[in-house]
């Protein structure tokens, strides 16, 4: 009860920083939220009952320590109803918001897609030698700079939300591309050169428009705006299969490279399954967008290693080798869905356009005199958000300099 009621104490204050970084973020209705259940944990004190309960535990009163207990039970249970309303309220909220900025997106190409249309039109009458190609010129110019701002915008989007893929910004990608081309028709009054990038462009446009609606079906029936919930689910149940297909691989009949009665019909079951694990992986490597490659990291390595463990299990032929690969790919799927959920709740990054800076070599460790500095610098690295492999590399960094003797530090 004693542990419980420490317990309870840490939460109050993650709602703490949670309503400061709210108001960071300018969610005044969160704040709200937060700061009416911060003042329900006041009045209930529940902290207060747990210990009231510890102690009554610790001097043999059972009747009074239950009954105490059940009460912090039931006041839990509320605060934990509450929290859950405020944490719907505020998916619902950016569900909204990204719904809304898509299809603001979505009226911009729908525009831009009638100006190409009739910009199309217009081109298709001109001769060589009117004087009209300035004017449509620079129409044109005018459609790619809205081109080039709608899909900075989609880019931000998709720092926020995994349902914006890379097939709509390969669309957009392409369309730009095709009114380039136009623009270089312009320029040597070609008009079949004009003509044909601008009848590719406008199928782009109305293609990426096409994504963009799915995209919003999609939101419209997901849990939330950024598709974590969804993407954990699918990452959940591809390393359950894994761990499974792994776990039938060590006890097949056959696995040690004997050829026992019906191996050969496992091998190849296992094979199959493999190969079809590998296929999804590769899909969904596809599908992912760079803010998701951020966060997941390189899922067509993990589709690799995915496809050598199907070799070898069509060659009939599993080894330490194979074991391994196949520990490291149900590890890095963990992984996966554990960066997913630090990225729910992580801050979102700032882009800042980089310079060159001249840095000047630090001075000689003194580690005589600093074992104490590193420790606390190797806890606030750990505190900076990284991924499980670079918080262990940093942690091994910081123990291998308190291993270094003083008279032998380098700098």
């Amino acid at each position: 009860e004693k542990t419980l009621a420490d317990t309870y104490e840490i939460l109050e204050k993650g709602i703490k920083e949670t309503m400061s970084l709210a108001e960071e973020a300018g969610e005044s209705e969160t704040v709200s939220e937060l700061h009416k259940i911060a003042e329900m944990s006041k009045e209930m004190a529940i902290s207060s009952t747990m210990m009231t309960a510890s102690e009554s535990f610790q001097s043999g009163e059972m009747e009074s320590a239950g009954a105490f207990a059940e009460q912090a039970a039931r006041d839990l249970a509320e605060m934990s109803g509450s929290l859950n309303q405020a944490s719907s309220n505020l998916k619902e909220r950016r569900k909204t918001e990204i719904a809304g900025q898509l299809r603001r997106i979505v009226q911009d190409l729908l525009i831009i897609s009638d100006e190409q249309e009739n910009l199309s039109v217009q081109s298709q009458s001109i001769g060589t030698h009117s004087p009209r190609y300035r004017g449509l010129s620079g129409h044109q110019k005018a459609i790619k700079n809205s081109l080039h701002i709608t899909t900075d915008q989609l880019y931000e989007i998709s720092m926020e939300t995994f349902f914006v893929t890379p097939d709509l910004s390969a669309s957009l990608g392409a369309a730009i591309r095709e009114v380039e081309k136009a623009l270089t028709g312009y320029s040597d009054r070609n008009p079949r050169n004009v003509a044909r990038p601008q009848s590719k462009a406008l199928g782009e446009i109305n293609r990426s428009v096409n994504y963009l609606l799915d995209i919003l079906t999609q939101l419209e029936g997901s849990s939330s705006s950024s598709g974590f919930e969804e993407m954990m689910e699918r990452l959940n149940q591809m390393a359950s299969q894994q761990q499974s297909l792994n776990q039938q691989s060590m006890m097949m009949p056959g696995s040690d490279g004997q050829q026992m009665p019906g191996a050969a019909e496992n091998y190849k079951r296992l094979a199959a399954q493999q190969r079809a694990m590998e296929q999804k992986m590769q899909e969904l490597a596809e599908e992912s967008g760079q803010g998701m490659q951020d966060v997941l990291g390189d899922l067509e390595s993990i589709a690799d290693k995915m496809g050598e463990v199907a070799d070898d299990l069509e060659d009939k032929n599993i080894h330490e080798r194979t074991r391994r690969l196949q520990r490291q790919i149900v590890s890095r799927l963990l992984d996966a869905t554990r960066s997913v959920r630090e990225r729910e709740y992580s801050k979102r990054r700032e882009s800042k356009t980089g310079i060159q800076l001249k840095r000047s070599s630090p001075s000689n460790l003194m580690l005589s005199r600093e074992q104490q500095q590193l420790r606390k610098d190797m806890l606030r690295a750990l505190k900076e958000g990284y991924s499980r492999d670079y918080r262990n590399l940093i942690r091994n960094y910081f123990k291998s300099l308190e291993t270094v003797e003083p008279d032998n530090a380098k700098p």
